[in-house]
C-alpha cells in the first residue's frame, strides 16, 4: 500500500492505529497493558519456536544431523590467542577495561 509516496505495510498500520486507538481510551494504563500483551505475545513466539519450528523440520535430532559436525564446534584457539571463544569470556566479565572515573553525562 503506498500512500503520498511512502509504502506503508498493512499489518503494521492496524497494530498502530489499535494501539493509538487504546492509548487514547486507557490513558496511562495502556502502556503497562501494551507491554503485558507484547509479553505475552513474545512467550508464544519463543513457544512455537521451541516446539513447531522441530516438529516441522523433523525433529532437533534431524536438524542437527543435517548440519556439518564440523561445523557445530568452535574451532580450537590458537596458541596466544582466545580466538572465536573470546566472545564468550567477554559476556561473562562485562568491560572491566572501563576506568571507574569514567561517566556518561
Amino acid at each position: 500500500m503506498s500512500v503520498a509516496g511512502f509504502t506503508i505495510e498493512l499489518p503494521l498500520l492496524i497494530a498502530f492505529v489499535i494501539l493509538a486507538a487504546y492509548t487514547y481510551t486507557s490513558g496511562l494504563r495502556a502502556p503497562a497493558m501494551i507491554a503485558v500483551v507484547k509479553d505475552i505475545l513474545i512467550y508464544a513466539t519463543v513457544l512455537a519456536v521451541i516446539i513447531l519450528i522441530p516438529l516441522k523440520l523433523g525433529g532437533y535430532g534431524h536438524i542437527f544431523a543435517a548440519v556439518d559436525p564440523a561445523k557445530l564446534l568452535l574451532p580450537p584457539p590458537s596458541p596466544g590467542n582466545l580466538g572465536t571463544q573470546s566472545a564468550y569470556a567477554t559476556l561473562a566479565l562485562g568491560r572491566p577495561w572501563r576506568c571507574s572515573s569514567t561517566r556518561i553525562r
